[in-house]
């Protein structure tokens, strides 16, 4: 059984890592989709709600899927993790590769997700104490074979947060999105499931999938999922793993909203 990780500080507020207004990136740069306002500001209400959950993640061995350029990297160095960090477009591989270069316990390598590759490379061939997947899934054209892919490299934890669709139904609502841009589909096809889709496709791989009774707090991330009160993309965290976790901020059943209405 998983028991909360009593080893970890306060999550800590990330705005000094906020781009300056005066020095924006050059339109066109990964810089210049990783790097604004928005992103930076979901990305530290991300990492602040992920230390939040108090999860066994000091030391373990982790594969990042979709790293982009590493803003979320350091969140498991900072633990002591030993991190692979992968990454499918060229140029956001370089930036990661640079950032992270001179870091012991970090290997960067090169992964396109989509089509998810078989069999797995050589290089990440083994199973990882934690998979670690925030903002990839709703950029595949096949997030069954991605998940898949996923629950295949996971000895312990899938961390995953992704998109989403409003609806009751399991289905996974594919949908365009422009290529050219650094996060976004390679393949321009993507994504939005709805959840009962994902709770669904994560109970046929994972033993346990958990809900944090809490979310990040920005308004991307809707604790109700009412129509006409949940954002354009909402997203959402969602837990999956191969042992019970003991944790009173996860639970098993889906929040009453999640569930299909008679």
């Amino acid at each position: 059984m998983t028991t909360i990780d009593a080893t970890l500080r306060p999550a800590e507020p990330h705005h000094a890592h906020l781009p300056n207004e005066a020095a924006r990136p050059e339109p066109g740069t990964p810089q210049a989709d990783f790097h604004s306002i928005r992103y930076q500001t979901i990305n530290a209400r991300r990492l602040e709600h992920l230390a939040s959950l108090g999860l066994s993640i000091t030391g373990r061995s982790v594969l990042e899927v979709g790293a982009g350029i590493g803003d979320l990297t350091g969140f498991f160095v900072d633990r002591g993790c030993r991190v692979t960090a992968t990454e499918g477009r060229p140029d956001n591989l370089e930036l990661l590769r640079r950032r992270w270069q001179d870091h012991e316990r970090i290997e960067v390598v090169p992964l396109q997700l989509d089509p998810a590759p078989t069999p797995r490379p050589a290089v990440i061939a083994r199973q990882y104490d934690i998979v670690f997947c925030y903002g990839l899934l709703y950029h595949l054209s096949d997030p069954a074979a991605g998940l898949q892919w996923l629950a295949d490299a996971c000895d312990g934890m899938l961390l995953l947060e992704t998109q989403a669709s409003f609806g009751n139904e399991a289905q996974q609502r594919p949908m365009r999105e422009d290529p050219a841009l650094a996060a976004s589909a390679m393949t321009g096809r993507a994504c939005r499931p709805t959840r009962p889709w994902l709770h669904e496709a994560l109970g046929g791989l994972f033993e346990h999938v958990y809900y944090p009774v809490t979310q990040p707090l920005h308004n991307e991330f809707p604790l109700a999922w009412t129509p006409g009160a949940i954002p354009r993309s909402p997203r959402l965290v969602v837990i999956a793993s191969r042992t019970p976790i003991e944790n009173r901020l996860l639970t098993l059943e889906p929040p009453a909203a999640y569930r299909p209405q008679p």
